[in-house]
């Protein structure tokens, strides 16, 4: 999915637009033991309490595509034949909703397998307290829905005719937590009172969604995976419920390409190279956002090899920068830049010092070697203070 797919679903998920009509879920606390499940019809509830609900749920589909929303592939067989897909496919129908499941349910009073689950919501819990690595306590979310995809026509006018119907599950894990105590008003006694502590639930630390909506229309063979953290992806989670292994989180991505730099160019990587690296992938990322295409960019190991060249990198150097990167990421893989530079940062450290620059100026600073010393040089010919102190000389 690209980011418009994912925007379009995500704005679908208001009180006003969507068509939940009820939200299932279960309470775990931190010895990952379920402690308590629910089923919230949204009309017998308040409007600002509906709101906040959805809310939540709505953040399982935020962040950026590469970052925090990860594409996740099902394979023919598991489509056909796992009994991961049959479950997904099962919930979206109707979240595990169905009166059916509700009465077979409350007869046998336990939970099965899949091929003897009487209720589906409740085997998709289990499955996720049996995987998910978190000693803190949270809550699970999930909700389905149906979306009447209207037809835009090339003159940007809308078809209300739907041309595809689009349902989807959407789960959401967030962790709860205890407020604090605190002291109140309260104005119909015209006195102070203590308030007492109360569970509350907050963003989503993962979540997901299925199928995926690529090209606007109903896609089987993907799910939308959400982590909120670019530093830890969990991924166990997609690994139990799909079977699909992740790659590295965002962060991880980063640091492992900043040391493959490093070690592959060795010598060769000067300050001045650096730099030069990171301006030409900045100018992809620009030149891919004005030509306003859908897809989103990605790098691999060879296109990042055909910079270094045109670069002037040793070829040997070019050939193991190439391997390394197959070799850490996985062969063919495909990167999005904002994981490996910051675009819009540029920011060099010391032991001592830190220095930051702006991002389009990155000729304002270079490398010299001096009496046999090596120095940073800062091109700066006025509006230079210290601690907001002017310095004129």
């Amino acid at each position: 999915m690209n980011a418009k797919e994912t925007a379009e679903i995500r704005k679908r998920l208001t009180a006003d637009r969507c068509g939940i009509s009820r939200v299932r879920g279960c309470c775990v606390n931190d010895k990952k033991e379920m402690i308590s499940t629910f089923d919230l019809p949204l009309g017998m509830m308040y409007q600002d309490e509906v709101e906040k609900l959805l809310g939540i749920i709505r953040k399982a589909l935020s962040g950026k595509i590469g970052r925090n929303l990860l594409d996740i592939s099902f394979t023919n067989k598991q489509v056909l034949e796992g009994e991961d897909h049959k479950l997904l496919m099962t919930l979206r129908k109707d979240g595990g909703m169905s009166e059916s499941a509700d009465r077979t349910s409350a007869q046998s009073g336990e939970n099965g397998g899949i091929g003897g689950q009487s209720d589906p919501a409740k085997e998709l819990y289990s499955r996720i307290v049996a995987s998910y690595a978190s000693s803190d306590p949270y809550v699970i979310l999930l909700a389905s829905d149906s979306y009447d995809v209207p037809r835009f026509h090339k003159d940007g006018a809308v078809d209300e005719d739907s041309s595809e119907v689009f349902s989807f599950l959407i789960c959401a894990i967030c962790p709860t937590k205890l407020t604090k105590p605190a002291l109140g008003i309260n104005t119909i006694d015209n006195r102070l009172q203590s308030i007492k502590p109360d569970s509350v639930i907050c963003p989503p630390e993962v979540g997901f969604m299925f199928p995926a909506f690529t090209d606007r229309r109903t896609d089987i063979y993907s799910a939308l995976y959400y982590t909120r953290s670019v530093k830890d992806n969990h991924a166990e989670l997609p690994e139990s419920l799909f079977g699909f292994t992740l790659q590295m989180p965002a962060a991880a991505q980063k640091e492992t390409f900043n040391e493959l730099l490093s070690d592959t160019l060795s010598e060769n990587c000067s300050l001045e190279l650096v730099q030069e690296i990171r301006t030409e992938i900045a100018g992809m990322m620009k030149e891919h956002k004005e030509s306003k295409e859908s897809d989103t960019l990605t790098l691999r190991g060879a296109t990042i090899g055909k910079v270094l060249e045109e670069l002037d990198v040793p070829p040997e150097k070019v050939k193991c920068f190439t391997e390394r990167f197959d070799s850490e990421f996985g062969d063919n893989a495909e990167l999005i830049p904002e994981n490996i530079i910051a675009a819009k940062k540029l920011e060099l450290r010391t032991p001592d010092v830190v220095i930051k620059v702006n991002p389009d100026r990155p000729e304002l600073v270079t490398s010299e070697i001096i009496n046999g010393q090596k120095y940073i040089l800062i091109k700066a010919n006025e509006g230079v203070e210290l601690n907001g102190v002017r310095i004129r000389q």
